[in-house]
């Protein structure tokens, strides 16, 4: 018996000296460093120029590209104070550039434009001065292509509608209908898009005192 148990403590300590010989040879451990995912960026800076009629022309400089302090945006490139300081009448018209470039390291597959309008107007005037608001010309340059009528293209979706069916195009429809899908500056080059807009001429007496601010918003999509 005590034979018997001897050898199976034999058995043990050899069992476990194998066991930590498996564990216990040389290593040589390496690594590989500096691995680093970096995200590309699209960047759209924007840039204006002095609206017309302002006493200059042709185009004047403005704000430059990014030059706004809160980002890359731009203010006032419609702005009736330099051609209208008491304001605009039925028939005057205002028209400036917005002048785009995409800064980032990735290319942009779509470039989309939209309108936002608020209106005011003193007691007893009407609220929606910008369905008087004509946008004679709309045109999106981009120089890999022709010229864009944002009027008149064949499609839909880069132009603006008459969504009021009022037989004029104005920066209430712009509202209604966005333009999606414009092809977008590629990086390191420029676009711009240039507005003209009418106070319809027979706008009436109803609209005397009224304001509408009109932002637009470009975005670089992927």
């Amino acid at each position: 018996m005590k034979q018997i148990l001897l050898s199976l403590v034999v058995i043990v300590v050899v069992g476990s000296l194998a066991a930590a010989g498996t564990y216990a040879g040389f290593s040589d451990t390496e690594t590989s460093q500096g691995n680093y995912f970096e995200t590309g960026s699209l960047d759209l800076q924007l840039g204006d120029t002095l609206p017309y009629p302002g006493g200059t022309w042709p185009y004047k400089p403005d704000e430059d590209y990014g030059q706004d302090p809160d980002g890359d945006s731009v203010l006032a490139t419609w702005d009736y104070h330099l051609g209208y300081p008491g304001g605009m009448e039925s028939g005057d018209w205002l028209e400036s550039l917005v002048k785009l470039r995409n800064v980032g390291n990735i290319e942009a597959t779509s470039l989309d434009i939209s309108c936002h309008n608020e209106n005011t107007a003193p007691p007893g005037g009407s609220l929606d001065k910008d369905t008087k608001m004509i946008i004679v010309e709309l045109i999106y340059f981009n120089s890999s292509i022709t010229p864009v009528n944002l009027l008149t293209d064949p499609d839909p979706q880069k132009r603006v509608q008459d969504m009021d069916d009022d037989g004029q195009i104005t920066l209430h429809d712009w509202e209604l209908d966005p333009i999606v899908g414009l092809p977008p500056p590629p990086i390191g080059t420029e676009a711009a898009v240039r507005m003209t807009v009418l106070f319809h001429p027979n706008a009436g007496n109803d609209y005397q005192g009224c304001s509408t601010m009109m932002t637009l918003f470009f975005g670089l999509m992927q």
